[in-house]
């Protein structure tokens, strides 16, 4: 992490606030920004929860065959 800087910090934390669905008004107000804009603009992983929820159904969709432990992944046989 040598490359890490406090600035990214603030990313990060603007994008647990959001994934916690704090309010932007609150999120704006812990992180100092100027304007809920400016908060938004910062969101830079997106929602978090709903492309997790999309990669899940596309690993559904590429798996075959469901077994007691669940769906098996494809294999070269």
């Amino acid at each position: 992490m040598n490359d890490a800087r406090l600035h990214d910090a603030r990313h990060t934390t603007v994008d647990l606030l959001y994934e916690a669905e704090v309010p932007e008004a609150v999120i704006t107000e812990i992180v100092g920004h100027s304007t809920i804009g400016m908060s938004r603009r910062y969101r830079s992983r997106g929602n978090q929860r709903a492309l997790r929820d999309a990669l899940t159904k596309m690993s559904k969709l590429l798996t075959v065959g469901t077994e007691p432990d669940g769906p098996q992944p494809l294999t070269d046989a």
